[in-house]
C-alpha cells in the first residue's frame, strides 16, 4: 500500500498548484471590500456592532457570560443542567397551553432533556 500512498502524493503534487493561503485570503478580503455588496455588509455589521455595544440586553447578559466562563468544570456541567431543565420545562408548559393539540409523542424529547438536566445538576 505504500506505492498507492506514493502515487497519490505524486498525483496531488502534480495537479494541485502551490498557493499562498494568506495572500489568497487577503485578495478575497480586498475583492469583497471593494464590491458594493461587501461595503453594504460591512456598514450593516458596524451598525449591529455599535447597537450591541450599547444594548441593554448585552448589559444583562454580560455578567452571566462572565460567570459562565469563570465556572469550573463541575459548575459548568451544573449550569448546563439547569439550562437544559429550564428549557425543557418551558417547552412542556408551552405545549400544555398550545391552541392546537400537539402530536402524541411530542413530549418525549423535552422529558428526556429534563431528566438529563436534572441528572447533570445532581451528579456534577
Amino acid at each position: 500500500m505504500r506505492w498507492w500512498a506514493f502515487a497519490n502524493h505524486v498525483a496531488t503534487r502534480l495537479t494541485a498548484p502551490r498557493m499562498d493561503v494568506a495572500a489568497a485570503d487577503a485578495a478575497a478580503a480586498d475583492l469583497l471590500s471593494a464590491s458594493r455588496m461587501g461595503r453594504t455588509a460591512l456598514m450593516a455589521w458596524e451598525i449591529v456592532r455599535r447597537a450591541w455595544i450599547e444594548s441593554g440586553v448585552r448589559a444583562a447578559v454580560e455578567p452571566l457570560h462572565r460567570e459562565w466562563h469563570m465556572a469550573d468544570r463541575r459548575g459548568a456541567i451544573r449550569s448546563a443542567g439547569v439550562l437544559g431543565a429550564t428549557a425543557a420545562l418551558v417547552v412542556l408548559a408551552l405545549q400544555a397551553v398550545q391552541a392546537t393539540p400537539p402530536g402524541p409523542l411530542v413530549w418525549i424529547l423535552p422529558v428526556v432533556v429534563l431528566i438529563a438536566g436534572t441528572v447533570a445538576m445532581v451528579t456534577a
